[in-house]
């Protein structure tokens, strides 16, 4: 599973199964314009691995792309726009018929909805930080307000205060 950096708009893989940490490397270090996934995003459709099998094979020479029977790669959508690629790959042979690619369709669906739900989540907890951050400055804000209001009506009272009762005067101004 491959998911799009909100702000780079980067895919970025997230879950690796069944592939070696070298393959995983190599896959992260390479261009994405050769990713079976990255097609997928570009093409908003599956793409089968028998369409890019020779770039593949080119591009991850230690990927046994031989080996891979079957491999495709959807698009995983939420609300009509892309979020990322989910890549199946199986090492038997098998054809991805019409009624796979709508069922794998909806899972990125399905996938992408699940994402969209996750991404909404962090930010409404980041919102709720920063929510709570300034009403606390505000109330920070408003008792050193009113501190400083009173010191200033005690700092006008202090004069005529000295004048009846400059030993109470000395008092109160150093409290």
């Amino acid at each position: 599973i491959l998911l799009l950096d909100e702000e780079t708009n980067v895919l970025g893989l997230v879950v690796a199964e069944g592939l070696s940490q070298s393959v995983v490397d190599r896959f992260q270090s390479a261009d994405q314009a050769d990713w079976l996934s990255h097609e997928a995003v570009i093409r908003r459709e599956p793409v089968l691995l028998s369409e890019v099998r020779s770039r593949l094979q080119s591009q991850f020479p230690e990927l046994p792309v031989n080996s891979i029977g079957a491999a495709v790669s959807v698009p995983i959508s939420a609300r009509g726009e892309i979020v990322g690629a989910l890549t199946l790959g199986s090492r038997g042979v098998r054809e991805i018929t019409a009624s796979d690619r709508r069922l794998l369709m909806a899972l990125g669906q399905q996938l992408g909805l699940a994402v969209s739900n996750a991404r909404l989540y962090v930010k409404a907890q980041r919102l709720a930080v920063s929510e709570e951050r300034n009403r606390l400055a505000r109330e920070l804000h408003d008792a050193v307000s009113q501190q400083l209001f009173s010191m200033a009506m005690m700092l006008q009272a202090l004069p005529a205060l000295i004048e009846r009762d400059p030993g109470r005067a000395t008092e109160r101004s150093e409290q």
